[in-house]
């Protein structure tokens, strides 16, 4: 039961990650468009969050598939 909650966990981080993604997008598309620039530290922010959800997804699938 636990490698099911923890393989659930793993799919609903890896989708944060991927809206984490998204959003960065469409920021970046929008601020672009308006002619502004979005700051560099705004993007590694954004970035790292996303990277940090795909890795606790990858960890949490690889935990849940071994117990």
């Amino acid at each position: 039961m636990t490698n099911a909650i923890l393989e659930l966990i793993g799919l609903l981080s890896a989708f944060c990650g991927l809206v984490s993604l998204m959003f960065l997008m469409i920021i970046y598309m929008t601020v672009r468009r308006l002619g502004g620039s979005i700051e560099r530290r705004h993007v590694i922010v954004i970035s790292g969050v996303s990277f940090f959800f795909f890795l606790g997804a990858i960890v949490l699938n690889m935990l849940g598939s071994t117990i």
